[in-house]
């Protein structure tokens, strides 16, 4: 989040020095909208945006967004978008009777990495370390700080050539899922799989599976 705060901050300055060599000279009515994602934002999510018109000064001009919410930053020309879901959106300046949209389109978030605890997958574990941590699902690479709760998953081990499975509905494993684990020979593969998530932009998405193996 440091980084997009910085190249916010470079954006908001180069456009202020565009208003102040502009201001006075032109009736144009040319507004600049930069999002840090190129022309991308990410549905449910603060998507810093500079807003800047050169000749006209930050606090005359109005802005609106055609879905969502746009809440002026700290700094002049600072905006944040946080779009519901997923499509596009035009972000509509307006000032002394002038209006221009500017379109974005709106992603939604990508699907984060499941893991059991800080254990990454299809590694050996020991029994009580794997029933006593919880399933978590991050980001990574994004430029966004982005919490996922873990509303629910299935646990499945082979034993003696029978499947058994087991259900949590929350990150934490289940009474049931831990005495499976623990009953289960060492040298077994487990498998989690059905991992419900869901991100801030309220949507729930079912992971791909993933798996350890018992030591």
């Amino acid at each position: 989040m440091k980084i997009v705060r910085v190249i916010l901050a470079f954006v908001i300055v180069v456009f202020t020095t565009m208003r102040m060599k502009a201001q006075n000279t032109s009736d144009s009515f040319l507004p600049v909208v930069s999002a840090t994602k190129m022309n991308i934002l990410y549905a449910g999510l603060p998507n810093p945006v500079a807003i800047a018109v050169p000749g006209y000064k930050s606090e005359d001009l109005q802005v609106s967004i055609s879905n969502g919410n746009i809440t002026e930053g700290n700094l002049p020309g600072e905006y944040y978008v946080v779009c519901p879901t997923p499509g596009s959106v035009a972000i509509t300046i307006s000032c002394n009777g002038k209006s221009l949209n500017r379109f974005f389109r709106v992603r939604r978030i990508p699907d984060p990495n499941p893991s059991v605890g800080s254990t990454s997958p299809y590694e050996e574990i020991a029994k009580n370390s794997l029933v006593n941590n919880a399933i978590v699902a991050k980001l990574g690479n994004f430029d966004f700080d982005v919490r996922f709760v873990v509303e629910g998953f299935t646990v499945s081990i082979v034993i003696d050539g029978d499947l058994k499975q087991e259900h949590s509905d929350k990150a934490t494993f289940s009474a049931a899922q831990k005495a499976l684990i623990l009953r289960a020979p060492v040298g077994s593969k487990v498998f989690i799989e059905d991992i419900k998530v869901k991100g801030p932009d309220e949507f729930s998405r079912i992971l791909p599976p993933i798996w350890y193996i018992l030591k």
